[in-house]
Order: structure tokens, then C-alpha cells, then sequence
């Protein structure tokens, strides 16, 4: 969940600090380095249209956690304006279909669930 929040995150770093803070060159590689975070989880985190915890040392973590999700919605969604990769939109659609139908608590006056297995 981490790596997809930090693509976003730095990528509103660099459009707030602006050229005045970064070269051209800073910027181009900085870009390329969160949309190769993007890729790296699109390929490795997203499974069965939603979004696994963690993978650290080759063990996947696969449980659903609301945040997790969140992220990995506003992760995919930069970097589909970033780039125009429609499987990147595509990934936050199915990852609300997901977040709807199994992390929202349906019953009245209820949040979301923070996990699910």
C-alpha cells in the first residue's frame, strides 16, 4: 500500500514545488520513477480487482485493508493522468467495485470495515 501512496505523493511534491525547487531533468526523472512505482504494483498488487496489503521478502500479505485501497484508487487514477494508460483507470474502477461490495459496511450508520480476508 505504501508504494502506490508514495507515487502520488511525490508526484504532488514535485507539482508544488515547482521548477523553481527542480530542473527539468529532476522532474522527468522523478515522473519516471512513480510511474515505474505504478507499474510495479499494478503488475505485483492488484489482484482479482483489488488491491493486496503488502509483499515484503517474497511473502504476500494478501488481506484487504480500507486504506490500502484508497490509496491504490488515487495512486492508479495519477498515474493514468500522468501517462493515459487506460488499464491504470480501469484498476481504480474495479478497486471501488471492490471497496463497495466487500470493505463498505452496509448497515445503517456504519464506516468501512478496516479489513477483510
Amino acid at each position: 500500500g505504501h508504494d502506490i501512496e508514495a507515487s502520488w505523493l511525490i508526484d504532488l511534491a514535485v507539482d508544488t514545488l515547482g521548477t523553481e525547487y527542480l530542473s527539468e531533468k529532476d522532474t522527468e526523472e522523478i515522473r519516471s520513477m512513480t510511474l515505474e512505482m505504478v507499474e510495479n504494483t499494478y503488475n505485483k498488487a492488484l489482484i482479482n480487482g483489488s488491491f493486496v496489503n503488502e509483499c515484503e521478502a517474497g511473502a504476500r500479505d494478501d488481506t484487504r485493508i480500507w486504506w490500502v485501497q484508497s490509496e491504490a484508487m488515487v495512486g492508479f487514477v495519477n498515474g493514468y493522468l500522468r501517462c493515459g494508460k487506460p488499464e491504470y483507470l480501469q484498476a481504480a474502477k474495479s478497486i471501488w467495485q471492490y471497496t463497495k461490495s466487500h470493505i463498505i459496511d452496509k448497515r445503517e450508520g456504519s464506516e468501512w470495515f478496516w479489513q477483510v480476508d
